[in-house]
């Protein structure tokens, strides 16, 4: 049995995790999900405190933030704004929690959302600041959002601002709907919204595993895993040519659930290891990436290596420690002048270590980020 927290009160599903209930076809993950504490990382936190800057500022307070933050907030702010502004007597909500009337299980809180009145418009936005790329055309997140709010007959546009990674589109993208090609994807909502209420909810496993808290206790993901270990392990089979493209498919998105829940499950042992707790078999080891540095400035390196070789080892540019040593600089003369950083700590089993052994290599963790 799975290692869980205590149950936490049952849930209703959010509109946030609607790409895994209602678009990934996983009303089980609401409930089980429960179980489990929320996770949270670097990443997510800076997602919160991006959101909050730019909530202040849609909000007409002050902006206090640096340069790499407005690269985040500033297009999404003024994207707003300019909707806002030329919309004369539109309305605009910043982070106002809504509920949908019809399903009162359905609730969550927008980014921002502008009511245009005078052209029956609607339009929400949602503030994306990761590198993996959101795309607003049937973003089932935003239309929850979308059948909470919109009036009867009007029209729809759902924006994504993004600013960080690269688009062809653009860093604020939008899709629009009408009222009846939103009134066809609510029925699809309140049909998963009531599944995933309901005793047994199905389990299915896919690319939206990716930010599953119970993605380590999950049955199906378990199961995808065995499977594809055993499907790889069995006697080869000479497809037609005609199946080798579903083949590599199928192998491709499994593979991809065995890498959700591999790092799923590194992760969280992570976090029990760090914590002090001992698991046989399991412990944290320097991953890849650790690289000496210089303890002391440039100048001062520069400098006593002069003084001690006889010469300038600065030209045009001081190299670093190691490039020093492989042009044949003693390790004892650069030890005073040296510190070495680790790499990042990763989640080690005793299986790596035996293979490690046996190749003479780092087990391969690259996939821990």
């Amino acid at each position: 049995m799975p290692d869980v927290a205590a149950p936490r009160p049952p849930v209703a599903p959010r509109p946030s995790s609607a790409e895994r209930w209602c678009g990934g076809g996983c009303p089980g993950s609401v409930a089980l999900a429960a179980r489990y504490p929320q996770t949270t990382n670097a990443a997510g936190e800076n997602g919160t405190r991006l959101h909050g800057l730019a909530a202040t500022a849609l909000n007409g307070g002050e902006r206090i933030y640096g340069a790499e933050d407005a690269k985040v907030v500033d297009p999404y702010v003024a994207d707003v704004f300019r909707e806002h502004w030329g919309r004369p007597g539109s309305e605009l909500r910043i982070e106002k929690g809504a509920q949908w009337a019809l399903n009162p299980l359905l609730k969550g809180t927008p980014d921002a959302v502008l009511l245009d009145p005078a052209n029956k418009l609607l339009i929400i936005w949602d503030l994306k600041t990761g590198w993996r790329l959101i795309e607003a055309m049937m973003n089932w997140q935003l239309i929850c959002y979308a059948i909470m709010l919109c009036p009867p007959q009007w029209t729809i546009e759902l924006r994504i601002a993004q600013p960080l990674p690269y688009h062809p589109d653009g860093s604020i993208r939008s899709w629009a709907l009408n009222w009846a090609q939103l009134m066809q994807l609510a029925m699809r909502v309140d049909a998963a919204v009531k599944e995933a209420m309901a005793p047994g909810a199905v389990l299915r496993p896919g690319k939206h595993c990716l930010y599953c808290d119970a993605l380590t206790g999950c049955v199906a993901a378990r199961d995808v895993s065995l499977g594809a270990v055993e499907y790889a392990a069995g006697e080869p089979v000479e497809l037609p040519d005609e199946h080798i493209g579903r083949e590599l498919e199928v192998l491709r998105e499994t593979v991809k659930i065995l890498e959700l829940r591999m790092g799923a499950l590194e992760e969280s042992t992570a976090a029990k290891l760090r914590a002090g707790a001992q698991i046989p078999g399991v412990a944290m080891r320097e991953g890849k990436g650790g690289k000496t540095k210089w303890a002391v400035d440039e100048k001062a390196a520069r400098s006593t290596i002069h003084l001690l070789t006889g010469k300038d080892p600065a030209v045009p540019h001081l190299p670093t420690p190691t490039q020093l040593k492989n042009a044949g600089v003693s390790e004892a003369m650069l030890r005073p002048l040296t510190k070495y950083q680790p790499g990042k700590m990763v989640v080690s089993t005793d299986v790596d270590d035996r293979a490690k052994k046996i190749f003479g290599s780092e087990p391969n963790m690259e996939h821990i980020k």
